[in-house]
């Protein structure tokens, strides 16, 4: 390159960025002095097309930027290497206009720029429309551009637009199957002509490039009901807000995208969610992390208010993902932490520890049903089905067998929970013999039930079905300790009247005895053979009554009760 031609393209590059400029006439000599740097072929086109203009620069402005504008019209011989050579000479004048819109002579730039823009996707007439919305809104009116372009498509795109996309306020999705068959394609070929519309949506969204600052609430619960009502749209939020941060230079989108926007394969759409955020916020914090995380936690099942730590990020990102979580879900901030409220409804064992925890001491099995019955009225309260809910909850426990219910953590005076044998277990553990005297095992069980006797204690226990105790001797003081346990040096063991089990025909032959000899029945009492027969004889009618007796014992039973003079038998519990 000579001396020469690189004086002059410095002197036209300094002409092009530091030329006094006071009208837009005024850019002629700078551009026309740029192009004599193009090859001979460039600067034939491009005087060709500056003279069929009058050389008037707005005009060379706006049919640079018309859609059917092509360098071929103005030079029949234009290769490649010239062709890219006037397209990036084009666009350097149109930067250079930019830079200059607002001089006298271009008052209609932009929004001529904006009919040339938009004419390459919507009619004509839309497009008037869309610049008329944009001035009386003071904003140029985006989603009313996505409705318009979406209706302008040809009707089977509009047909997947309408009802394979989950985009629409009124909700018209249909399975892709109906889709397929009502358009005599495969299921396959249906799948594919969905993602590719996807595909070109997104692609025309992010051609919008918006750069102002974006006008609309992108965070408002309502911003579907707003838009729709001033643009004449029918969107729901989740792709209005697609829109916003796929067009605003200054928003980002999170959320999952094709899971919201889609319908489902089977029909119908994920619960998935959408949001526009700012773009230098997003950049440095995940919210896509944090989306995901409260999804899961949302899909907990929850009887009760739970709170959940907000990220330890900045203030601005933290009010982002209160946003976010309230968009979401609903739930609110609470001192610097998300309030998630309950989404189910607590099973019959808790309430019923609720019942008991409210009344604070505990109740019988009836003002249990009672509460219950106020609580929840349109429930049926059946006593087999609340005591069976207080079995199933370990944390209730009754107070031996008076039908009287407790709470676990209720461990003091006569409001614990538990039996009586359940207090000697307890006491016996605590030693490391497991020998205690019998007078120190009562005392510690009357802690409890100050009802009861000593001898009410012991019968209890000698009475147990699976003999789990035993009484031994020394030097004339009696103790308790476990029947499994070995017998240490020096005790005796007390000889348990209970302990030879009986048959049926032994015991009922016993029975029609004393009742022979005494005219009554047998009675719980200071005699141990009368005890034991009355506890017999209580067993028999309590298996009677429920049905367990085998004909010829129920044959037995009424023969004895023939014989017995009193009006009934009573058996004292303990």
């Amino acid at each position: 390159m000579s001396k020469q031609t690189e004086a002059t393209i410095k002197m036209f590059n300094s002409l092009w960025s530091n030329s006094p400029i006071e009208h837009i006439q005024d850019l002629a000599y700078v551009i026309t002095g740029r192009a004599t740097s193009l090859s001979k072929r460039g600067k034939d086109a491009f005087y060709t097309l500056y003279q069929r203009c009058d050389e008037n620069v707005a005009t060379l402005a706006y049919t640079l930027i018309t859609k059917d504008f092509s360098w071929s019209t103005y030079h029949h011989n234009i290769g490649e290497k010239t062709l890219n050579e006037l397209k990036s000479f084009a666009e350097d004048i149109i930067e250079l206009i930019n830079a200059h819109k607002s001089i006298p002579g271009l008052e209609e730039w932009d929004i001529y720029k904006k009919k040339c823009k938009l004419s390459g996707y919507i009619s004509v007439d839309e497009t008037e429309k869309i610049l008329q919305m944009e001035r009386s809104l003071g904003y140029f009116p985006v989603a009313a551009l996505v409705h318009a372009w979406i209706t302008s498509s040809n009707e089977r795109d509009y047909f997947f637009y309408r009802h394979g996309f989950s985009i629409w306020k009124d909700a018209q999705e249909k399975q892709l199957a109906s889709i397929a068959e009502q358009h005599g394609i495969v299921y396959e070929r249906c799948r594919q002509i969905r993602n590719d519309l996807f595909s070109k949506l997104v692609v025309f969204l992010r051609t919008i490039k918006i750069d102002n600052p974006c006008p609309y609430n992108f965070l408002d619960k309502e911003l579907d009901c707003v838009v729709n009502e001033v643009e004449h749209t029918a969107f729901n939020a989740n792709f209005i807000r697609f829109i916003l941060g796929s067009s605003y230079q200054s928003l980002h989108v999170v959320g999952d995208t094709e899971r919201s926007l889609l319908v489902k394969m089977k029909g119908g759409t994920d619960d998935a969610f959408v949001a526009a955020i700012p773009r230098q916020i997003s950049e440095n914090y995940d919210f896509n992390s944090f989306l995901a995380s409260i999804e899961t936690r949302n899909a907990e099942k929850r009887t009760e208010v739970q709170y959940l730590p907000l990220p330890e990020w900045s203030q601005n990102a933290k009010d982002i993902a209160v946003a976010l979580a309230s968009l979401r879900y609903g739930w609110a901030e609470n001192e610097g932490k998300l309030q998630i409220p309950p989404n189910a409804n607590k099973n019959l064992p808790d309430i019923m520890e609720d019942i008991l925890r409210d009344a604070g001491h505990p109740l019988t099995i009836d003002e249990i049903i009672e509460e219950y019955a106020k609580r929840y009225p349109y429930k049926k309260a059946y006593p087999t089905i609340i005591r069976a809910s207080m079995q199933r909850n370990p944390r209730i426990v009754p107070i031996g067998r008076s039908g009287v219910y407790s709470i676990d953590d209720w461990n003091s005076g006569k409001e614990r929970g538990g039996t009586i044998r359940s207090f000697v277990r307890e006491y016996l553990d605590k030693n490391d013999t497991r020998i205690v005297p019998v007078k120190e095992v009562s005392e510690y069980v009357l802690q409890f039930r100050p009802t009861t006797t000593d001898k009410n204690i012991i019968t209890n226990l000698m009475l147990e079905t699976d003999k789990s105790f035993r009484i031994i001797w020394k030097d004339g003081i009696s103790y308790l300790n476990y029947s499994s346990d070995p017998i240490p040096e020096g005790y005796k063991q007390y000889t348990n009247p209970f302990s030879e089990r009986r048959s049926f025909e032994e015991n009922i032959a016993l029975l029609d005895q004393f009742i022979s000899l005494n005219g009554k029945a047998p009675k719980v009492c200071k005699d141990p053979n009368q005890t034991r027969l009355a506890r017999f004889l209580s067993n028999l009618k309590s298996s009677y009554r429920r049905g367990l007796l085998s004909q010829d014992r129920v044959e037995e039973l009424q023969r004895v009760e023939s014989k017995i003079n009193d009006d009934c038998i009573q058996l004292e519990l303990f």
